[in-house]
C-alpha cells in the first residue's frame, strides 16, 4: 500500500502562540488541528472546514500555506486503528499542506464539543513547544512544514 490521504494541517497563531489541541484519544498528545481534503476540494478550503469542525472557530485570517506537501508514514503501531483508516480507504501515511491563519477572534468562540470530538483539552503554544512534543511519527512533517511557513 503505498496511498497518502491528503491533509491540511491548520497552524492558528494569535499573540505569537499557536492553538494546540490535545488528542481525545490520547493522553498528553498534542497537536494542531488538521484534517482529510475532500474531492474537489483545495487544501486551505479543507484548512477552513476542518478549523471549523474541530474547533468551531469561525474568525479566522487565511494568511498563507506552504507550497510543498510533506508525507509521514504511519507507525505499525496504528495500522489498523482509526488513525490508519479512513471511511473504506486504508492509507500508508498522509501528505500534508500546512496552512497559516491569524486568530480574529475571542478565546470563548473556541468550542471542542463538536459532532465528532477530536481534542479533549486546548491551549495556546509556542509553535516550537508544538513541533518539540508532536508524535515521533510526525515530528519531521512539522518541522520541515513549520520551517517554510517561517515558524521555526
Amino acid at each position: 500500500m503505498t496511498k497518502f490521504r491528503k491533509c491540511a494541517v491548520i497552524v492558528l497563531v494569535k499573540d505569537g502562540l499557536a492553538f494546540a489541541g490535545e488528542r481525545f484519544d490520547t493522553n498528553n498528545a498534542w497537536q494542531f488541528p488538521q484534517g482529510g481534503v475532500d474531492k474537489n476540494e483545495s487544501y486551505v478550503q479543507a484548512a477552513v472546514r476542518e478549523l471549523y469542525e474541530e474547533t468551531g472557530v469561525l474568525n479566522a485570517k487565511f494568511i498563507k500555506s506552504t507550497e510543498k506537501t510533506y508525507r509521514y508514514k504511519f507507525p505499525k503501531s496504528v495500522q489498523g486503528s482509526i488513525l490508519y483508516k479512513y471511511g473504506n480507504l486504508s492509507y500508508c501515511g498522509q501528505q500534508q499542506v500546512f496552512c497559516l491563519f491569524e486568530f480574529t477572534g475571542v478565546d470563548s468562540e473556541i468550542n471542542l464539543h463538536q459532532k465528532d470530538q477530536e481534542f479533549r483539552n486546548w491551549k495556546w503554544m509556542s509553535v516550537k513547544e508544538v513541533a518539540d512534543n508532536i508524535v515521533y511519527f510526525k515530528k519531521d512533517s512539522y518541522a520541515r512544514g513549520l520551517k517554510e511557513l517561517g515558524l521555526l
